[in-house]
């Protein structure tokens, strides 16, 4: 093995071409964000994604105009409605449009939209017909709604739930509704809606919507979790092959595609290369004690079984610390990040081992 991985497997490059490969394949999810004018729906998308991209373009303002506005991020797309003023004719055209999209977009594999937040500014202190007419016909085409009450630091003392009442009896079949503020101080935040957004996504679109959003380092913590262990169970299978000595690059591929995975869902591709380099010397060590098993492999009949047994525990066990281990490395980074103590990457790569060596000794105890 030398420092890319085993014999002339490149570990680094691999890990690098599995996460290029992730974000190219990756479903995009399509979001409406729809209100009137001034409900907070460039307040919203800026507290709930964190695609910099998209958020540069709705940041970037624009004329009040008669047409949705189409963003996109690099995984995420998000459609932002026009608002409407006071009038009859501007409402009905307002509604028009959202629903038009809608519907015109409803059998499109690329552009049909996954999901709709609607806005209402609680410092308004009212729903109107127009809102209520159009919340029901989104809710009719099966798309998946909330409401947002965006602004709670400028409404009435017990607003939110007056309006949110009078939304559950003019909405029927019950509709989510959702509390939020700029304030941190309210405790506001818009976790709960960003989890509802993640149960209502298919599967196909959940690491992308992840990745682009503000969601909790607790939930992206379990989504790594539920990723390594995916790839655990591949490592125990390819660990079983009856043939000697070929699991050592079908494994190391297996954890450089966990690798990208990772780096993609925690959006750190460029400190890939930097672990990736890391992660060599603490493989070394497996492929020497598989070693053993692949031996018993070479012996005729029953050897083959015995070897197998051997390897898999082996390499789901390193599978295991380097999955949970960079995980909770990406998990600590993004903590001191946010709390303003973020270290040089130096410091990162000196924990690793300990991290992985931690979670592969937890994954051989429970075995």
């Amino acid at each position: 093995m030398n420092s890319q991985g085993h014999g002339n497997f490149d570990f680094a490059g691999k890990a690098k071409e599995e996460y290029e490969k992730i974000r190219r394949e990756l479903k995009r999810p399509n979001i409406l964000v729809c209100g009137g004018t001034g409900a907070g729906k460039s307040t919203l998308i800026n507290l709930t994604l964190a695609d910099e991209k998209l958020r540069a373009a709705v940041n970037a303002g624009r004329p009040v105009t008669q047409v949705v506005e189409k963003y996109q991020g690099e995984l995420i797309t998000v459609y932002d409605s026009p608002g409407y003023e006071s009038g009859e004719s501007s409402q009905k055209k307002y509604k028009e449009t959202v629903l038009d999209l809608i519907f015109r977009n409803k059998n499109s594999t690329e552009n049909r939209i996954h999901m709709a937040w609607y806005c209402i500014s609680q410092g308004n202190d009212r729903v109107l017909d127009i809102d209520i007419q159009t919340i029901n016909g989104i809710r009719k085409v099966d798309v998946p709604l909330a409401v947002v009450l965006t602004q709670a630091d400028k409404g009435e003392q017990g607003g939110f739930e007056k309006l949110k009442a009078l939304l559950e009896k003019e909405c029927p079949d019950g509709v989510r509704v959702f509390e939020t503020s700029q304030n941190p101080s309210l405790g506001l935040g818009v976790d709960p809606l960003l989890k509802w957004a993640m149960a209502c996504l298919d599967e196909s679109l959940r690491t992308a919507f992840i990745s682009s959003s503000n969601v909790s380092i607790e939930t992206k913590l379990e989504e790594g979790r539920n990723i390594t262990l995916q790839h655990i169970g591949i490592a125990a299978g390819i660990a079983a092959s009856p043939i000697p000595w070929s699991d050592a690059p079908l494994l190391l591929g297996n954890q450089a595609t966990l690798m990208g995975r990772l780096a993609s869902l925690w959006n750190l591709p460029s400190i890939t290369s930097a672990i990736s380099s890391v992660l060599p010397g603490q493989i070394v060590s497996t492929v020497g004690k598989s070693a053993a098993g692949n031996l018993i492999k070479m012996i005729p009949g029953v050897g083959s079984v015995a070897g197998a047994l051997i390897n898999a525990g082996v390499a789901s066990a390193m599978t295991a610390g380097i999955g949970y281990g960079i995980n909770e490395l990406f998990a600590k980074m993004a903590r001191d990040e946010l709390a303003g103590k973020q270290q040089d990457l130096s410091a990162y790569l000196a924990m690793l081992p300990d991290l992985i060596n931690m979670f592969k000794k937890q994954e051989e105890e429970h075995a």
